[in-house]
């Protein structure tokens, strides 16, 4: 009886001893992962981070050449109605400043064609859409774009999306070279250049070539477009004027 009661008690022991060292192993393999868990989410975070402060450089980029932009077709608008004003005061006229007649037909086929100009680029996608909007990924995160990204196969070309007056050329650091071209009161803006094709006071025609869009190839060959359009210093969302 007494051998019989030893072999119970060294059998629950034994079954004691295997619980404890299941346990044991579980608790170290669910810390294993803990840490792993950790490392992870640590490791997301700082990516996040880090795309999240590279978004705010790419944002306050664009926001300075908006600005430039909109200080450049001010700019340009004021100096006509002034000229326009000092030959009205000259000639004796009280209307100082309308359109001229080809301007005023431009203008008018221009908005005719709405919905219906062809796209700023030959090939390509939409790859950043006018307006307020989340970012694809990063949460809580907004993009505020004044105009349309297309995203293009590298060695592409920016084309006007109707007859026009080349008005600027100029570049902003970190944004290479844009374009304005004038269609009466209309312009469009082509960005993000770095061969031009034209010049301030060429004419170009509907899907002319005017410059060449910049390729990085840091970044995987990323080719993109950056178009804006404006009727007078209204900005204006592209897409509700290009052909799909």
């Amino acid at each position: 009886q007494l051998i019989e009661e030893e072999h119970i008690l060294t059998e629950n022991r034994i079954q004691k001893e295997t619980a404890v060292s299941a346990k044991t192993l579980e608790q170290q393999r669910l810390e294993q992962q803990r840490q792993k868990r950790n490392e992870e989410l640590a490791s997301l975070k700082k990516k996040e981070t880090s795309l999240k402060k590279k978004q705010k450089e790419q944002q306050a980029k664009a926001d300075k050449l908006n600005q430039k932009i909109q200080n450049m077709i001010a700019a340009e608008i004021k100096r006509q109605k002034e000229e326009a004003a000092a030959k009205a005061k000259k000639e004796g006229k009280k209307d100082p400043y309308e359109l001229s007649k080809e301007e005023k037909l431009v203008a008018g086929n221009f908005e005719a064609n709405k919905g219906k100009l062809p796209r700023p680029v030959e090939k390509g996608l939409i790859s950043g859409h006018f307006g307020v909007q989340p970012h694809p990924f990063l949460d809580k995160v907004q993009i505020n774009n004044k105009g349309t990204y297309f995203q293009i196969p590298a060695g592409s070309d920016a084309r006007a999306v109707f007859e026009g007056e080349v008005t600027q050329c100029f570049s902003v650091p970190g944004s290479n070279q844009s374009v304005i071209v004038k269609h009466g009161n209309y312009r469009t803006v082509y960005s993000n250049l770095v061969t031009l094709y034209v010049k301030v006071g060429d004419k170009v025609s509907t899907k002319q070539k005017i410059g060449k869009v910049y390729t990085d190839t840091e970044n995987d060959n990323k080719t993109e477009l950056y178009f804006m359009l404006y009727k007078d210093t209204e900005i204006q969302n592209p897409e509700n004027w290009l052909a799909n």
